[in-house]
């Protein structure tokens, strides 16, 4: 079991490792990550607008150096860096804090003063700054400048509590140096003159506590001096303006923080997604063929199917691959219909199933291409079909006697149709899901009679249709687009366990297809012999004109020309109605 998690966490770091860079990641999930940003920033804004106005007034003391004075102990000085701390403690005690609430006398308590009242102390200047924060600029003043008095009030007293506790031992000590003067004295002759040694005694003991005096005069003067411990202050003035609330700036402490998390989580989110990048990558998840490469280019909206089905004549050559690979697939196993799904919506399933069928019947087969796609009906809705009866209209309908009156025939060139059953009437059945009695039924009416029958079905992950559908064709092929999730095809390949077909292959599509195959080969050269056949011919039915109407020469064919003929022949062949660019 060990070994097993080993191996699972070295797959994931393998797959972090192969995963895009957090810019990378930051771009592909954009909009997530500014998404995140304006509505979390605007909730900052939105809640911080909402509270009330906080005012900050600050009182700046300029404290004594302990140092600079007898009253503290020159062995037992402290220095700065503990006494600023000791005195930043001293302002905020409850001593404090209860005398500068009975200074203000308007009801508030030493733990109310507490929450407003913070301390800070500078070593360099020697300062203690204490901040006070209320709903009114004048408040807060007041309570800084409260606070400050009650500091130095707490710090004079305890100076001169000490001071008085010094003066009194020094007393005491000098009374007892007083005594054993008086003792001394006793040894005195009749004459009241001491002997030599005591004399010297007695001069050293009195010496002793004119000194002593001194020093306790010294430190009284040095506690007057000191007083409070503070040689300026600064006092607090009402605020302009309010430090709270913020809303810009909450709105962009907020954004920033949505941003970085946003970030994360699209870093998190690029790792554990593993896109499709190449045409193999598909094989390796889902174990069949690559029918073909397809390059992706701008469907029309509008139009009619004549125009969409005319393609570039390189991109019309990936099609007839991707035609004959499934054809020999199907011929294998004796299959006739196919149904062309996705895993996910946008993969250009309905596209792909389009173009094949049309292949097909310009390649002589009799094809029929149904739309099944009932929620997206992208077919339908191309060919202007959502109120004409179709497929969903099937449930309804008598199947033997009016299946085939549901098809309809379009025009793909001038000499082809191809059959195609809409998805039919879109007012009631938006949201029915197909059934397998009717459409089992149907199905083998409606194609019995034609060569291959092509299904454009919904993803494979979306609706449960698919696999309805799936269970009554031969084949399934599976369209995957470039940069899709590799997650995605492996749930497809679970899902398909369900399913009774088999996946043949699948069609991959890139921006880039043209570029990495050779579909375009022969093409230039028999265009430009093709043209100028069909120059001549045209001239001679229009009199020697090449165009009938001398029109701009603008066809591909007519650029290709000057490059293969020179000024051979210095009249470029006609133009032709050529399909839409790819994209």
């Amino acid at each position: 079991m060990k070994q097993g998690i080993e191996r699972s966490s070295e797959r994931s770091l393998e797959r972090w490792a192969e995963g895009p860079s957090i810019t990378a990641s930051i771009w592909r999930y954009k909009w997530m990550v500014l998404a995140a940003a304006a509505i979390v920033g605007f909730a900052g804004f939105l809640l911080s607008s909402m509270q009330s106005e906080e005012y900050e007034a600050s009182a700046r003391l300029f404290l004594t150096s302990p140092g600079t004075t007898v009253v503290f102990d020159r062995q037992a000085f402290v220095p700065l860096e503990r006494y600023l701390p000791q005195q930043a403690q001293r302002a905020t005690s409850p001593a404090v804090l209860e005398a500068a609430a009975d200074s203000l006398d308007d009801g508030i308590d030493a733990r109310t003063l507490a929450s407003q009242v913070s301390v800070t102390t500078s070593l360099e200047l020697v300062t203690m700054t204490i901040t006070a924060m209320d709903g009114s600029a004048e408040r807060a003043a007041e309570i800084a400048n409260a606070v400050s008095a009650a500091y130095q009030v707490s710090v004079r007293e305890a100076g001169l509590e000490r001071v008085n506790r010094a003066v009194q031992e020094l007393e005491q000590t000098a009374a007892e140096i007083a005594a054993q003067i008086e003792d001394l004295s006793a040894q005195a002759d009749a004459d009241g003159e001491l002997p030599p040694g005591v004399v010297g005694q007695v001069g050293v003991l009195t010496q002793r506590i004119v000194e002593i005096d001194a020093l306790g005069q010294q430190l009284l003067v040095d506690a007057r001096v000191f007083g409070s411990g503070v040689d300026f202050v600064e006092e607090a003035q009402p605020p302009g303006a309010p430090v709270a609330p913020r809303p810009r700036l909450a709105a962009i402490t907020a954004a920033f923080l949505a941003v970085v998390f946003a970030s994360a989580v699209a870093y998190w989110l690029a790792g554990r997604r593993k896109p499709v990048v190449s045409r193999d990558d598909p094989a390796e998840v889902l174990g069949v063929p690559l029918l073909g490469i397809l390059p992706t280019y701008d469907v029309p909206e509008f139009g009619t199917l004549s125009q969409r089905t005319s393609l570039q004549p390189s991109t019309a050559e990936a099609y007839r691959f991707v035609y004959s690979s499934l054809t020999s697939i199907l011929r294998e196993s004796d299959a006739r219909s196919v149904m062309v799904t996705s895993a996910s919506p946008g993969q250009g399933k309905t596209e792909t199933a389009l173009q094949i069928a049309a292949t097909a019947q310009r390649r002589g087969q009799r094809v029929l291409l149904i739309d099944a796609d009932l929620r997206m009906r992208g077919l339908s809705g191309f060919l202007r079909a959502d109120r004409i009866p179709g497929l969903i209209d099937l449930a309804e309908a008598r199947v033997g006697q009016e299946a085939e009156l549901l098809i309809l025939p379009y025009e793909i060139d001038d000499q082809r149709h191809l059959d195609i059953l809409t998805a039919g009437r879109s007012s009631d059945h938006d949201g029915e899901h197909l059934s397998e009695g009717w459409f089992g039924q149907a199905f083998d009416a409606l194609t019995g009679g034609y060569d291959l029958s092509v299904v454009d079905s919904p993803p494979l992950l979306a609706v449960a249709d698919t696999a309805t559908i799936a269970g009554f064709t031969d084949a399934i092929v599976l369209v995957v687009r470039e940069g899709s999730d590799l997650d995605e095809l492996q749930r497809v390949q679970h899902r398909l366990r369900f399913v009774r077909q088999r996946l043949v292959g699948y069609v991959y599509l890139s921006p880039s297809a043209l570029e990495d195959t050779s579909f375009d080969y022969g093409l230039a050269r028999s265009r430009a012999w093709g043209d100028v056949d069909g120059t001549r011919k045209h001239r001679d039915q229009n009199g020697g004109k090449a165009d009938g109407g001398g029109g701009p020469k603008t066809d591909e064919a007519a650029e290709v020309y000057p490059r293969w003929f020179g000024a051979q022949n210095p009249s470029p062949p006609p133009p032709k109605r050529g399909p839409s660019k790819p994209r």
